[in-house]
């Protein structure tokens, strides 16, 4: 009786030793670690920008990201200075909105609604960006991150940045936004043509028929 009670201790430790490394391994392998957070946060927001689901892009953007679209909104309604220091794509895109809609339905919009109707529009975000590569994340802080984007293996195309708010991730696409002004300028210098005339061709690519015009150029306020 005594052997057996021992040998029933003694298995049951040995049980015990087997299982715990697998069960710490098990563990490892379901957790996701801030990597794989941001990664997943990337792709979500991607995916959603190419789906044209603004909204749900929206959801994932960081406040600075939304602040950015509520200044659009409010040059296409009042102008200002801040139209002499907007990258082309934000200047095709407050005259976009005054061309699309009225001062009274701009009124009403907020950042997160001007970012849904230029997704709509197909007027942020970069052709494939959910097929891209999201290399080696870099973090500056405990709630600031960036991270390259390759597409296969060419260097990298494009870069995202991260916040941390509220204990979740979210996308500040401004680094994005400013290589993607940065090639339609290596464009614009490599094959001529005025930046209105390009910004008239691009307002009628997503739908402004007449293009630039005197009146899209005005305050709508």
């Amino acid at each position: 009786m005594i052997q057996s009670a021992f040998q029933f201790a003694f298995l049951r430790k040995l049980r015990l030793a087997l299982l715990l490394p697998l069960s710490v391994f098990l563990f490892a392998a379901c957790s996701s670690g801030p990597d794989d957070q941001l990664s997943k946060s990337y792709y979500t927001y991607a995916r959603a920008v190419m789906d044209g689901r603004g909204y749900d892009a929206a959801k994932l953007a960081s406040t600075k990201t939304l602040k950015h679209y509520e200044t659009l909104n409010d040059l296409a309604l009042h102008g200002g200075r801040g139209m002499y220091n907007l990258s082309i794509y934000d200047e095709l895109s407050v005259y976009y909105l005054r061309a699309k809609y009225e001062a009274e339905a701009l009124n009403k919009f907020s950042g997160r609604d001007v970012m849904n109707v230029l997704i709509k529009a197909n007027m942020v975000g970069v052709p494939d960006m959910a097929r891209f590569t999201v290399g080696e994340i870099g973090f500056d802080s405990e709630d600031k991150a960036w991270a390259p984007l390759y597409k296969g293996d060419q260097d990298p195309v494009y870069e995202i940045s991260f916040v941390k708010e509220n204990g979740k991730w979210k996308i500040d696409n401004r680094p994005m936004r400013s290589k993607r002004n940065d090639v339609l300028l290596q464009r614009l210098m490599q094959y001529g043509g005025s930046r209105e005339e390009v910004i008239s061709e691009l307002l009628k690519a997503h739908g402004v028929r007449e293009g630039l015009t005197p009146a899209v150029e005005k305050p709508l306020l």
